[in-house]
C-alpha cells in the first residue's frame, strides 16, 4: 500500500519531496497498528518497498 501512495504521489515533485508527503500521508491517516507494523519491520528485510517508500518509512521513524 505504501508504493501506491508513492506512485500516486510522483508527480508532485522529485523523490525526496514525495517521500516527505508519503510520509505524512502514513502519519496523517495510517492507524498507529499499521504505522507500528511496518516500522517494526527489519530495515535490512526486503519486504518489497520502493525506494521513495523507505525513504518515507525512514522518515517517519525519525517523527515517531
Amino acid at each position: 500500500m505504501v508504493n501506491q501512495i508513492a506512485l500516486n504521489l510522483m508527480p508532485n515533485g522529485d523523490e525526496d519531496e514525495v517521500a516527505e508527503q508519503v510520509a505524512a500521508h502514513l502519519e496523517r491517516f495510517w492507524s498507529p497498528s499499521m504505522k507500528e507494523l511496518l516500522l517494526d519491520a527489519d530495515s535490512e528485510s526486503d519486504i518489497g518497498l520502493s525506494s521513495i517508500s523507505k525513504k518515507a518509512v525512514e522518515q517517519l521513524k525519525v517523527k515517531s
